[in-house]
């Protein structure tokens, strides 16, 4: 997969092995995992069997206080029991390896190793489960605090969304409209740049707003965690079930699981009318988001580099339109 930014490590041993160093590992295999848009991710397994992901940051990314606020993060919904990844120490109340690698300096965190893999279909017993803790994130959020929370400016919660539709991805005033062959894809990014959504009736708090089956691990048909804290934001909370839906129409092709999960998330958190009122919107907004991505990493005629065909998206995008939001949102 084609990463957005320049700056990932060179994956080889000796850098990783350099890496381990801090944590005392010294015999290991290795395999480097493909997905992911900007920070590399490798898996560990160390001679006896223990296993471990390790997440190198891309270059100038992130700071290290902004990786202290997602360890934080990840910490708090640990440790009230929701299945996130367990962050192993590099040493007493430090999460964070610093390595010298050929003149640049490389922060990396270490977790647990979860047994399974990402869903290519979403059942509804794992939708039942990821529903429940999507809800109990969201119900939880408000009342998460860091000494580091400041770090996440709030997004933009006026009227207009350009700037936060972007938010942490792209910047998408460098993309040249005039210069785009395809009519079809200038007309999509014109749309995307004109959408609005007024986010300032809802609740504000950092929050996971990109869970999807690339940041989902399950095991037998049941979800066994939630990954990539990476995308933590500080905006509203409820963003993340529309990107959800999003998610479960693309991969299962039909809105009735999504309509299915959205009555599974309803049983743990009510959600207001207001953010009822933008569900259509948020759906736009994630399409439009992933569409242009795929655009910056694949070109105008990318058949999947990212994630798939950007004629799918075009194609998500009328169907998000025509979708009756009274019907996939159901009874209350």
């Amino acid at each position: 997969m084609s990463k957005l930014d320049q700056g990932q490590i060179n994956p080889v041993k000796e850098n990783i092995a350099k890496i381990l160093k801090n944590y005392s590992i010294n015999n290991f295999n290795f395999l480097v995992n493909p997905k992911g848009a900007h920070n590399t991710t490798i898996i560990i397994t160390k001679k006896g069997g223990n296993k471990y992901a390790m997440r190198v940051y891309c270059q100038n990314r992130r700071t290290k206080n902004e990786i202290r606020l997602e360890i934080d993060y990840i910490n708090f919904l640990f440790n009230r029991g929701l299945p996130v990844p367990e962050v192993v120490p590099v040493k007493k109340n430090n999460y964070i390896a610093e390595t010298e690698i050929d003149g640049k300096l490389w922060y990396s965190i270490l977790t647990k190793f979860f047994k399974g893999n990402h869903p290519k279909f979403y059942s509804k017993k794992l939708l039942k489960d990821l529903a429940f803790v999507q809800a109990k994130i969201h119900l939880l959020a408000p009342t998460f605090n860091s000494k580091y929370s400041n770090l996440f400016k709030l997004c933009d919660t006026g009227e207009k969304s350009k700037n936060y539709l972007y938010t942490d991805l792209l910047s998408v005033d460098k993309i040249n409209l005039e210069n785009l062959k395809k009519i079809e894809l200038k007309n999509f990014l014109s749309r995307a740049l004109k959408l609005s959504i007024n986010f300032k009736k809802l609740p504000i708090a950092i929050v996971h707003k990109d869970i999807h089956a690339f940041n989902i691990i399950e095991n037998k048909g049941k979800l066994a965690a939630v990954l990539d804290f990476d995308d933590l934001f500080n905006g509203p909370l409820f963003i993340g079930l529309p990107y959800m839906l999003w998610d479960i129409y693309v991969k299962n092709n039909d809105w009735s699981y999504a309509s299915y999960y959205i009555n599974e998330y309803k049983k743990t958190r009510k959600i207001l009318e207001e953010e009822k009122k933008n569900i259509k919107n948020f759906l736009l907004l994630r399409n439009y988001v992933m569409g242009t991505v795929e655009y910056l990493v694949g070109g105008e005629n990318s058949k999947g580099v990212l994630m798939m065909d950007l004629e799918r998206y075009f194609k998500i995008e009328k169907e998000i339109m025509k979708l009756k939001i009274e019907k996939l949102y159901g009874k209350n």
